[in-house]
């Protein structure tokens, strides 16, 4: 893997010496609208009939609140229209479906979906490996490797991957 970790993505091995955490990726959502691109839509072209045909329904959702005196999180419910997090959406539903991991599909396009199938947490290359390990057969040729992934993330313009910062610890 290339070593374009931030100076403040570093840690100590177990020798004491500092060497660079690997880059974690996501799909960077304000690289769509800079791009004059609508993220939703792209999502939505990814979702399951179902989910597809509940659109602008109007549903019932759970958000966090923090109560400053407290520094507690509490859980209020507000109305909202399905697929207005499109994420949420194929996290929750689509994402369980079989025809979402379809093996034929290009890399790329798996990667993405394993980004939002988690609800875009960022992952490592190596990570994201793992995953799309599970998901595509030995026998269709590919060769993949975290390597490769990691390259197809740094070079992206479509999906709009992008490393996230690390902060100090």
């Amino acid at each position: 893997m290339s070593s374009s970790a931030s100076p403040d993505a570093m840690a100590q091995n177990a020798s004491g010496e500092t060497e660079a955490m690997p880059p974690r990726y996501h799909i960077q959502l304000s690289l769509f609208e800079a791009q004059g691109r609508s993220f939703a839509y792209l999502a939505r072209q990814r979702m399951c009939p179902q989910s597809l045909a509940r659109l602008g329904e109007e549903v019932e959702v759970r958000v966090p609140v923090a109560q400053p005196r407290s520094r507690k999180v509490t859980f209020q419910s507000k109305a909202a229209r399905y697929g207005d997090d499109p994420i949420a959406v194929i996290q929750e539903c689509c994402a369980k479906t079989s025809e979402y991991r379809e093996r034929q599909l290009g890399l790329k396009e798996i990667l993405f979906r394993l980004l939002l199938a988690d609800g875009n947490r960022p992952k490592t290359a190596e990570e994201l490996y793992g995953e799309v390990m599970e998901w595509v057969s030995f026998s269709d040729g590919r060769v993949i490797t975290p390597q490769a992934i990691q390259r197809l993330l740094e070079r992206d313009d479509f999906y709009c991957f992008a490393p996230v910062p690390e902060g100090p610890s």
